[in-house]
C-alpha cells in the first residue's frame, strides 16, 4: 500500500514540475488577483493570432474601462502573448468570436523593459465581465492606496461585530467585520468582505495624511506608556496598521497606550476614526 502511494505521489510531483506546463489548482480569491495585478480592466478580445505550433497566440485586446492602474495605462488596444496548454486554459480564439466583454487581470512582465503586459494568472486571468464582478472589483482597493486600517477586537467578538475600518488616500473608506478572530497579517484585512463604505473629503483627511507621512513610529512607541488588555474584561482592543515607505507600522493597544491624545498623530487618528463611524451612523467607540 505504501509503495502504491509513493508511486502516485511521485507521478503527481512529476506532473507539477513539467517544463512550461501550468497545472490548475484552487482558484485564487478575487482580492488576491486584484492585489497581484498591476492593471485590471474590462475589455474585449479583438483578435487572437496563433504564431507557433505550440499553441502560442498574440492576443489583441480593446479596452472599455480600467478598474485598476489607470494612472499607468493608456486606454485603447494592446497586445499580450499567451501560450495555451490543453483544453483547460483560456481559449482566446473563442473569446474573439464571442465579442463578450471580459475582465483581464494583468501584470507587467518583469523581464520586459517596455512594460509589456501578461496575464496575472495563466488559468484565472480572464473572467466574464458581469455587473456583479465589476462592482466587487471596484470595492477591493489596492493595498498601496491605504492610508490606515483600524482593527477592533475584544468584547465585540462575542457579538461578531468587530470592525475593520480602512481609509484610503482618496478619502474612500470601508468597513468589514472581523468575525471571531483578529487578523494574523496586514494583508488578511483585505480578504474580509466589505460590509459598508463611504467617503471623507480630502480636507477631512489632509491633516491625518500629513501626520502619518512624517511620523517616526519607532520613536513614537518609545514615548508611549505600556498598554493593557481591555478585551480581557469585555472591553475593546484595537490595532492601527499604517503603510509607510514600503513597510507597515503596527500600533497595538495591548502593547502601547495608543489612546494618548497628547500625541498629535494619535489624536488625529482617533478623530478621523470617529468621523468614519459617524459617517456610517454608528456609535463611536473611542470616548
Amino acid at each position: 500500500m505504501k509503495t502504491e502511494l509513493s508511486i502516485v505521489s511521485i507521478f503527481v510531483l512529476f506532473l507539477l514540475i513539467l517544463p512550461g506546463q501550468s497545472i490548475a489548482t484552487v482558484k485564487p480569491s478575487l482580492s488576491y488577483l486584484v492585489r497581484k495585478s498591476d492593471i485590471v480592466l474590462v475589455g474585449t478580445v479583438i483578435e487572437a493570432k496563433k504564431v507557433t505550433e505550440s499553441e502560442t497566440y498574440i492576443v489583441n485586446i480593446g479596452t472599455d474601462e480600467v478598474l485598476k492602474g489607470a494612472d499607468e495605462f493608456s486606454s485603447g488596444e494592446f497586445e499580450i502573448s499567451y501560450t495555451r496548454y490543453g483544453k483547460g486554459n483560456i481559449n482566446f480564439s473563442n473569446l474573439a468570436k464571442s465579442k463578450v466583454k471580459q475582465v483581464f487581470f494583468l501584470e507587467k512582465e518583469a523581464s520586459n523593459k517596455e512594460g509589456r503586459l501578461q496575464l496575472a494568472s495563466a488559468w484565472f486571468g480572464v473572467e466574464k465581465a458581469t455587473k456583479e464582478l465589476v462592482a466587487e472589483i471596484k470595492e477591493i482597493r489596492n493595498v498601496n492606496d491605504a492610508l490606515i486600517s483600524i482593527e477592533e477586537s475584544g468584547g465585540c467578538f462575542r457579538l461578531r461585530t468587530c470592525g475593520v475600518y480602512t481609509l484610503y488616500k482618496d478619502g474612500h473608506f470601508t468597513l468589514s467585520r472581523n468575525k471571531g478572530r483578529s487578523s494574523k497579517t496586514y494583508l488578511d484585512l483585505f480578504n474580509i468582505r466589505i460590509e459598508k463604505q463611504s467617503k471623507l473629503s480630502l480636507d477631512e483627511t489632509k491633516t491625518l495624511s500629513e501626520l502619518l507621512r512624517k511620523e517616526d513610529f519607532n520613536k513614537l512607541k518609545l514615548t508611549l506608556k505600556k498598554g493593557h488588555c481591555s478585551g480581557c474584561v469585555d472591553g475593546l482592543d484595537y490595532r492601527f496598521f499604517i503603510p509607510q515607505n514600503q513597510k507597515t507600522n503596527i500600533l497595538s493597544s495591548l502593547e502601547h497606550k495608543i489612546d494618548d491624545k497628547t500625541k498629535p498623530v494619535l489624536e488625529q487618528i482617533h478623530s478621523t476614526y470617529k468621523l468614519m463611524k459617524n459617517k456610517l451612523r454608528l456609535d463611536p467607540i473611542f470616548r
